[in-house]
C-alpha cells in the first residue's frame, strides 16, 4: 500500500442554542485544550474524519456537555469529538476505492463509528 504516513489529532464540534460571547468562547477553548499540544501547522493528505455515528451520543460528549454547563455554557446544548486523519501518500499516487476502505476499516469501529471525507 502507498501509505507513508498518518497524522490524526482531535476534531471537536459544539451545538449551540445561541453565539457564545467572546468570553464563553475563550472558555471553551480552554476545556478544549487537554492533552499534549504541538506547535499549529495545517496538515496534509488525505482527510479523514471518524466521530461516532449519527444519532448516538458518545460518553465523551455526555461527560464534556456537563463540564460546559458547570462552567456556566448554558448555550452549549452539545460537544462531540472526531478524530481526524491526514494520510500521506507515495509521490503521485492515489488510492483506490478498495484501498481506501482498507485504510478507513483499520482506522474506526463500523459498529460504534463513522467515516467522513469532508467537514
Amino acid at each position: 500500500m502507498p501509505v507513508i504516513d498518518i497524522y490524526a489529532e482531535f476534531a471537536h464540534f459544539s451545538q449551540l442554542n445561541e453565539a457564545l460571547t467572546a468570553d464563553e468562547e475563550n472558555v471553551l477553548q480552554q476545556l478544549l485544550t487537554y492533552g499534549p499540544t504541538i506547535e499549529e501547522h495545517s496538515p496534509e493528505g488525505i482527510f479523514i474524519l471518524v466521530t461516532p455515528r449519527p444519532g448516538t451520543i458518545s460518553p465523551w460528549s455526555s461527560k464534556s456537555t456537563d463540564i460546559a454547563h458547570n462552567c456556566g455554557l448554558s448555550k452549549v446544548e452539545r460537544l462531540e469529538r472526531g478524530m481526524a486523519y491526514y494520510i500521506t501518500l507515495e509521490n503521485d499516487v492515489t488510492l483506490t476505492n478498495e484501498q481506501l476502505t482498507q485504510v478507513t476499516g483499520l482506522l474506526h469501529d463500523r459498529m460504534m463509528e463513522s467515516v467522513f471525507t469532508k467537514l
